[in-house]
């Protein structure tokens, strides 16, 4: 592609180079047979249309073309510097925007991060709190529900057999110490 375009811009400034040393003719003659014009003005038309043809055809290839009234010209000295330092600011100043561009992006990518984390912290936090309080309720439930009176009814009963078989032993205990004074003595 490279050498496509090469050859390309060397070719249009060898077909300007050629157009420009032709010299119209001086005598003025009729047009021929064949149709091609032979008056100067009738030549520089001519090779007008055929420049526009070369063109427009340059055009239409793949790649950007110049064309022959953009054969690249020779800068020196402070021209030159001055150009590049130009190029050079303009490319900086692009480059700078683009990396403002980038940030206010990324910042504003981090603001919306930050909004949809603190929107799902919320969210789940009010999920808890529900839960927690759906907890309580069968909690609360279960202590009222009809099974609560079976169990409460077994476990006092077998509270009550603890402090009878207790207070039995305890009895016992005493009977045992009042007959060993007696008799053990």
């Amino acid at each position: 592609m490279v050498d496509d375009r090469g050859d390309d811009d060397s070719f249009l400034a060898d077909l300007t180079g050629f157009l420009n040393t032709l010299q119209p003719p001086t005598e003025l003659q009729a047009p021929t047979a064949t149709g091609i014009a032979t008056d100067a003005a009738d030549l520089l038309v001519d090779s007008d249309k055929l420049l526009a043809e070369m063109e427009a055809l340059l055009a239409s290839c793949d790649g950007p073309t110049r064309s022959a009234t953009q054969v690249p010209r020779v800068l020196t000295g402070n021209a030159d510097a001055e150009q590049h330092k130009a190029l050079e600011d303009e490319r900086r100043e692009l480059r700078n925007k683009q990396a403002a561009k980038r940030r206010l992006k990324y910042r504003n990518k981090l603001k919306d991060e930050r909004q949809t984390l603190r929107e799902q912290e919320k969210t789940l936090s009010d999920e808890l709190s529900e839960l927690l309080q759906a907890r309580k309720k069968a909690k609360a439930a279960q202590e009222n529900s009809v099974f609560n009176p079976v169990w409460k009814g077994v476990a006092t009963r077998q509270m009550e057999g603890r402090l009878v078989a207790e207070e039995q032993q305890h009895v016992q205990s005493l009977v045992d110490k009042k007959c060993f004074k007696r008799w053990g003595r």
